[in-house]
């Protein structure tokens, strides 16, 4: 799922550092989705923060003025050209690199005659003929996106011209039968009116049921499979098989060799975070532990059984709603010190 940002957005929070943008993008992650703009909201994000530069400086030169009028003689540190456009490179560059080319839809190739016949007919985004431009540029990226990839979209903007009227989210018609002419599915493509409304209605659901599932399978409410647990304590045994042990840590001194024999007692500890994973699979990541059985060579042709306390750190992949495994894999694989265990 792509979650894609207007300019009028970025316009109230240009650096993307208040709270909405934040956990919009601590939560990509987690979720599952990745957070993009489009070329045109690039372009257009950079145009108004220059702009808003100026305003302000304007600003200051009338203040100024007011002030000398009052008998003072006041200097404002007004920003020189090359000033404005240092900075405004740098803005560029914070946009980039929250938002590098990969996670950024391109303007698809459309002729000037069909951006004139929407405008004249009024097609949204347009609402008059000489308002809309950038906005059907927009839609127009989204558009191509849609048709070409699987990727549904969530587009985040306060802009009229998408919606049906201002008193809904839903998209207006005129979108809507485009995106029925080209095949896709209407629930592909969802609208926000600001950052607070799809991290409140989206994101925070979205977790607490992530939260809600990694508490359950920690706590035992939620049961998996037992075919899932057979599964990581093979792999567990068979990525042990492959360490190599120091006889000396499992206390026998006159050791000269070891082999793992044995996992006994594997069972889940902890459940550390579940994500929600592109096509709805959920990666948990979780510690599980267990005794590991050695049988260890010592000199004198003696052997000995030793068993140790383990603790691994696991990531799965499963299913949702049936918790069936797709796929695991052993992160860390250690012997406990029995106080530690």
């Amino acid at each position: 799922m792509l979650v894609t940002i207007d300019a009028n957005i970025i316009f109230g929070d240009p650096f993307l550092k208040g709270a909405g943008a934040t956990s919009a993008r601590v939560a990509a992650d987690q979720i599952g989705y990745r957070l993009t703009l489009t070329e045109v909201v690039l372009a257009e994000a950079q145009g108004k923060f220059t702009q808003r530069i100026k305003d302000a400086t304007g600003k200051l030169m009338t203040l100024s003025r007011e002030l000398a009028e009052l008998g003072f003689n006041p200097t404002p540190p007004v920003p020189s050209q090359r000033e404005i456009e240092v900075v405004t490179s740098k803005y560029l560059g914070t946009l980039e690199a929250i938002f590098p080319s990969e996670m950024r839809i391109p303007i698809p190739d459309v002729s000037h005659q069909i951006l004139v016949q929407r405008a004249v007919s009024r097609l949204r985004p347009f609402r008059d003929e000489d308002k809309g431009f950038r906005d059907t540029l927009i839609w127009l990226s989204l558009l191509a996106q849609l048709v070409g990839s699987e990727d549904n979209i969530v587009f985040i903007t306060n802009d009229e011209g998408f919606y049906k009227n201002k008193h809904t989210t839903e998209i207006h018609p005129d979108l809507f039968n485009e995106i029925k002419q080209n095949s896709i599915s209407p629930d592909r493509f969802v609208l926000y009116r600001s950052l607070h409304e799809f991290v409140t209605k989206f994101v925070s659901p979205q977790l607490q049921g992530l939260e809600d599932i990694r508490a359950g399978i920690e706590s035992g409410a939620i049961k998996l499979p037992d075919d899932v647990i057979d599964s990581v304590a093979t792999s567990l045994w068979e990525y042990s098989i492959g360490l190599e042990f120091d006889p000396i840590q499992l206390g026998v001194w006159d050791a000269f060799a070891t082999e793992v024999d044995v996992l006994e007692d594997v069972s889940m500890h902890e459940v550390e975070s579940a994500e929600l994973l592109p096509g709805g699979d959920i990666l948990l990541r979780c510690t599980w532990g267990g005794q590991i059985v050695f049988i260890v060579h010592a000199h004198g042709y003696r052997k000995e059984s030793v068993a140790e306390p383990f603790q691994a750190l696991v990531e799965m992949i499963i299913k949702p709603e049936t918790y069936e495994l797709n796929t695991m894999d052993v992160i860390n694989f250690e012997i406990m010190e029995h106080g530690d265990y």
